[in-house]
Parts: C-alpha cells; sequence; structure tokens
C-alpha cells in the first residue's frame, strides 16, 4: 500500500507548478468557479474547462493530500489535459478569483441602470363609449382623454353635475352633458353645472317640469337646442359670457321665466328662443348681437321693455309678434331690414323710432299694433315698404321724417294699410 501510493506521488509531482489544467470537473457536481485574470472575469461554462493558475497550486487526490512544488514546474501538455480528482481538490490561485456560488447569480451591469420605480406612471381609461356610474350619476367616457359625459340621474332634488369624479381610481373631468340628459325628469328642482363643463346637448333638460333655477359654470360654450324646453317652473336664467349663441327653442315655453341675463359676447338669438315665455318681463340685448332670428322673442305676453343695442343688424320674421306688454322700440341704425310681421300684433306699443340705416319694411311689419302713435324713421335710405305694413296702429297716428325726403316718403307710405287721417310729418 506504501508503495503504491509513493508512486502516485511520485507521478504527480512531475506535474505541478504552472501545470495547465483543463477541462477540470468533478462528475455530477453542479457548482460554477469563475476564475478572474487580470481583473476580467471569466464565466465558467458547464462544460470542460481549463484552468491556469497563476502560483502555487495545492492539488489533493483521493484523500487530503498537500503538494507544495518548491520551484515553478513547467508542464508543457501535448493536448488537453483533464484531471478528475477522486476527493476534495482545493485550488489556490495567487491572482483574484471569482468564485460563482451554487445560489442565485446577481449580474450587476457595466452601463447605467434605470430604476423601475423612477418610470413615470402609466396613465389609463376605459375605453371611449364606456358607461360608467358615480353613485346614483351615469357617465359616458368621451373621446378627448380622461374625460365624460354626463348622461343622467337617479336623484331628484337638487342636483351638482361635478367638475370631476373619480371611477375605478380614474379621475375624469366632467366636460359635458348628453342630449336628452335628464329629459322629462319631473324630480330634479335645482342644478349646478361644474366649471369643467362646455357643453348642454339638445334638449338636456327637457320638460323637466319642477326646475326652478340652474347655475351654469364659466366655461359653457355650447346650449343646445330645446335645451331647457318646457321648464315651467324655471324663474330665472343667465347665460355665461362664454357663449356665442343660444340655439333654437332653447327656452321656448318656460312660462314661469322672469328675468333673462345675456352677457357680452353673443352673437345670434336663434328661432323662438324664448317663445311664449309669457312671464318675461325685460330684456337687454348686448351690443354684441348682431342676428335675433324669427319668432325669438314671439309671445312674450309680459315683456314690456327691450333694449336693442347698437351692434344688432338683422331682426327676423314675427321676431316680437304678438308682444301684447310691450310699449317702446328703438330699431339701431345698424339693421336694414324690418321682416315681415316682427312687431305684428303688439297691441301696447305706442311709440317706435327706425334707426338709419333701414333700407326696407317688409308686409304687415307693425300689423294690429292698434295704439301705435308715433313712429320716427331717421333713416335717410328708405326705398322700400311692402303691403299691410303699418295696418291697424292709431286712426290719428303721425309718421315723422326727415325734412329732405318728406315728398319722397309721403309718396312711399301711402298706402301701406294705415288710415286716410295718418300724416306723414317732418320730424
Amino acid at each position: 500500500m506504501k508503495k503504491k501510493l509513493l508512486s502516485i506521488l511520485l507521478a504527480v509531482s512531475t506535474m505541478v507548478s504552472s501545470v495547465a489544467y483543463s477541462d477540470f470537473y468533478a462528475e455530477g457536481a453542479t457548482e460554477k468557479i469563475n476564475m478572474a485574470s487580470e481583473g476580467e472575469t471569466v464565466a465558467t461554462p458547464q462544460g470542460p474547462t481549463t484552468v491556469t493558475p497563476q502560483g502555487p497550486t495545492t492539488v489533493t487526490p483521493q484523500g487530503p493530500t498537500t503538494v507544495t512544488p518548491q520551484g515553478p514546474t513547467t508542464v508543457t501538455p501535448q493536448g488537453p489535459t483533464t484531471v478528475t480528482p477522486q476527493g476534495p481538490t482545493t485550488v489556490t490561485p495567487q491572482g483574484p478569483t471569482t468564485v460563482t456560488p451554487q445560489g442565485p447569480t446577481i449580474v450587476t451591469p457595466q452601463g447605467p441602470t434605470t430604476d423601475p420605480s423612477e418610470e413615470p406612471p402609466v396613465i389609463t381609461t376605459h375605453p371611449a363609449g364606456t358607461e360608467l356610474a358615480a353613485g346614483t350619476d351615469k357617465y359616458t367616457v368621451a373621446e378627448q382623454g380622461a374625460t365624460v359625459t354626463y348622461t343622467g340621474t337617479t336623484a331628484a332634488g337638487a342636483i351638482t353635475i361635478p367638475a370631476t369624479v373619480t371611477i375605478d381610481g380614474i379621475s375624469y373631468r366632467v366636460i359635458s352633458i348628453a342630449d336628452g340628459a335628464f329629459k322629462d325628469n319631473q324630480e330634479i328642482t335645482s342644478v349646478i353645472i361644474g366649471e369643467n363643463a362646455t357643453t348642454i346637448g339638445n334638449s338636456a333638460f327637457s320638460n323637466c317640469s319642477k326646475l326652478e333655477s340652474v347655475s351654469m359654470g364659466g366655461n359653457i360654450t355650447f346650449i343646445g337646442k330645446e335645451a331647457f324646453y318646457n321648464c315651467i317652473a324655471l324663474t330665472a336664467i343667465e347665460i355665461p359670457k362664454t357663449v356665442t349663441t343660444l340655439n333654437e327653442k332653447t327656452f321656448m315655453g318656460c312660462t314661469a321665466l322672469k328675468t333673462a341675463t345675456l352677457n357680452e359676447g353673443l352673437l345670434t338669438i336663434d328661432k323662438e328662443v324664448f317663445r311664449n315665455c309669457g312671464t318675461l318681463k325685460e330684456i337687454t340685448v348686448p351690443k354684441s348681437v348682431t342676428n335675433i332670428k324669427a319668432n325669438a322673442f314671439n309671445s312674450c305676453a309680459k315683456l314690456s321693455d327691450i333694449e336693442l343695442k347698437a351692434g344688432l343688424t338683422s331682426i327676423g320674421k314675427q321676431a316680437f309678434a304678438n308682444c301684447v306688454a310691450l310699449k317702446n322700440v328703438k330699431i339701431p341704425k345698424g339693421v336694414t331690414t324690418i321682416k315681415a310681421k316682427a312687431f305684428y300684433g303688439d297691441t301696447k306699443l305706442t311709440t317706435v323710432t327706425i334707426g338709419k340705416g333701414i333700407k326696407s319694411i317688409k308686409k304687415e311689419a307693425f300689423y294690429g299694433c292698434k295704439k301705435l302713435s308715433v313712429i320716427t324713421i331717421r333713416s335717410t335710405v328708405l326705398t322700400s315698404v311692402k303691403s299691410n305694413a303699418f295696418y291697424g296702429i292709431k286712426k290719428l297716428a303721425l309718421i315723422r321724417v326727415k325734412s329732405s325726403k318728406l315728398s319722397a316718403y309721403t309718396k312711399l307710405l301711402s298706402g301701406k294699410g294705415q288710415g286716410a287721417k295718418v300724416a306723414v310729418v317732418r320730424i
């Protein structure tokens, strides 16, 4: 036994000191060895590996045997040399050595590293058209990012449409009120509209019979057709300065409406906007308004005073017809035509002043204004007066014109429905 051991030791001693170990691995072992040379890291693959130690190396074959060579020994094998120790083997290189343990491997990259926690959060919303609910309120997701349209409520009494609403952890801006959102609702009594809303849809509050008050946000730019049609309990309304058009029949049939405040910025009062608002007493039309369309104030039975400003250029057919309480009217110089039946049936109208820009007075413009006693025409460009324009005015009424036009206008105004005793005189 001793002789056998001695022969093994002699064989090994010729292989130590700068021995080139190749294909060094233990059969069935799973550990990986990384060796560092000159600051570089070498990953040990799973297959055969060549290890070149830089200094003394201790190899323990078949047991705990240590061999330390006395000086450098160089062995140049003709091919890869594989040493398969039968027991534990210790390799002690003199240079820096990196050993990768059998547990998880951590790789530290040399370049810049981004911390995922520092990345901006991803903002998500529900797809456009998704129907949502928050309490008693209903919404539909709009197409403009995190925005929604208010579509209705199951609540009664006082309603507040919020500027923002949070649903499923997402904050949405409420930018509009849908067409017909509250149509035929018989339960709501008041509405406050949030500041993010810009649009009130068509018929949004139509036939809300108990709706008494509405506060519009300062950013409303559009009010749809029949938005407040037939809201018979509504008593007052103020239109924000951001609204440029009151569309058809917006407040038609609001029979309890007493005051309507129209702010500068409004350009058009469309057809029948205030028609049949039987208790509307007075209204000031801003100088920004250029167009009052057909029947806009038709049958406002208690409208006794209306002020038309200099910016107005058009008064539509029957715009103020059947305003049986209206007493005085001044038509500004920007208006060029008084259209058919514009003041038809205004039975208490007593004085009318027609501005310098009037070129045409259409048929039946002042038909049936039986108390109309003084008409002052300041225009010098009037060329057309249609049939029955002054039919039924007061029998002894005076039509006052500028001296330079007395003769021409006496002829032009003859036979326009007024009685024989109506006189055309100088201003």
